[in-house]
């Protein structure tokens, strides 16, 4: 992602799988900014990921992100 020795643990939820005729490969439509707002570490010093509060926290940022995120919905009325 080019932002240094910062490390993500970025849930699978975040990611789109696609592939081209002759890759695969995951997509991460997230800003720069987000990305460099998200929690993180240095890859010199690893977090316990079996550590529930760790996870939590991960956990919370994405959710909050993902419930800034605008869905426009439309229905139509029968006419009579």
């Amino acid at each position: 992602l080019g932002i240094g020795e910062k490390l993500f643990a970025v849930p699978y939820s975040e990611l789109m799988f696609n592939h081209g005729k002759d890759e695969m490969f995951f997509v991460l439509d997230m800003s720069v900014e987000k990305i460099k707002a998200a929690p993180g570490f240095d890859k010199r010093d690893w977090p316990n990921f079996a550590d529930p509060n760790w996870s939590q926290h991960i956990d919370k940022y994405y959710q909050r992100a993902e419930t800034k995120k605008t869905t426009t919905t439309t229905t139509s009325s029968p006419n009579p």
